[in-house]
């Protein structure tokens, strides 16, 4: 699915979540090994939550954007960073309009400036795996595999796994879209507080080094089972040249009884 053969429209019901599962999983594919691919689908989002906030959207579109990005906290974070930046930009211009194009293009350049900052990757519904079957004992491992991306077909559900057992070394497998060669990357895990805050829990000592997962590159943290309890994490992991952080989230769920 060559990326400069899709238009915006179906690029916006990938995202507003109307795409049946296997369209969706097409876009996952391409933007896992493209990384312009990845990049515009993020810019369309941006522009989705404009024509939002502007109240442009057709019925049916502004239903299914509610029902996402209102509803999950992660994507409603999205939403007010568009709309903060946008004020931003407002306040900005408000003291010199007189400036034209001059500050039009200072407006523009901030926005995206924000739209990097941003650019997630997080997101709160990642692909469709339920990890389970963890077997108790000292000794045991857990593979964990999440990517930064959204997977956005109707069937999509959040990564989530009960707490591994007590003892148990955790291999937390982080992919990279549009990586095909090493890249040293700093990470952080945080846990999101009941208001919303995110309250770091672990940070990587040095840079990690990304290894070769098919023809994708990925980061693997071995961690303890003790910074799995159950609630919602957020990972960051960021570059030392470019500073944007890749955002992953996954849930720990409390053990059925």
């Amino acid at each position: 699915m060559p990326s400069d053969h899709i238009s915006n429209e179906p690029m916006r019901a990938y995202l507003l979540g109307q795409l049946p599962d296997d369209q969706a999983t097409a876009f996952e594919e391409e933007y896992f090994v493209n990384r312009a691919f990845f990049l515009k689908v993020q810019s369309e989002e941006t522009a989705l939550i404009a024509d939002y906030l502007d109240g442009s959207l057709l019925p049916a579109e502004k239903q299914c954007f509610e029902s996402r990005y209102l509803q999950i906290p992660e994507l409603q974070r999205k939403v007010e960073q568009v709309r903060r930046q946008r004020m931003a930009v407002q306040t900005a211009a408000q003291p010199s309009i007189w400036a034209g194009g001059r500050l039009a293009f200072v407006a523009a350049s901030i926005l995206l400036l924000g739209l990097g900052i941003w650019v997630y990757r997080s997101r709160l519904t990642a692909q469709p795996e339920l990890v389970a079957g963890v077997q108790p004992g000292p000794h045991s491992a857990v593979t964990i595999h999440i990517s930064p991306g959204s997977t956005k077909g109707l069937d999509s559900k959040q990564v989530q796994f009960e707490p591994p057992a007590r003892g148990s070394t955790i291999s937390l497998i982080l992919e990279l879209p549009g990586q095909s060669s090493p890249v040293r990357c700093l990470v952080r895990i945080s846990i999101v507080n009941p208001d919303g805050r995110w309250s770091p829990i672990w940070n990587s000592p040095e840079p990690v080094v990304s290894t070769a997962a098919g023809e994708r590159q990925a980061l693997t943290l071995p961690l303890s089972s003790s910074l799995f309890q159950p609630g919602d994490y957020v990972v960051q992991a960021w570059t030392s040249d470019d500073g944007l952080p890749e955002t992953y989230v996954y849930r720990v769920m409390k053990p059925q009884t």
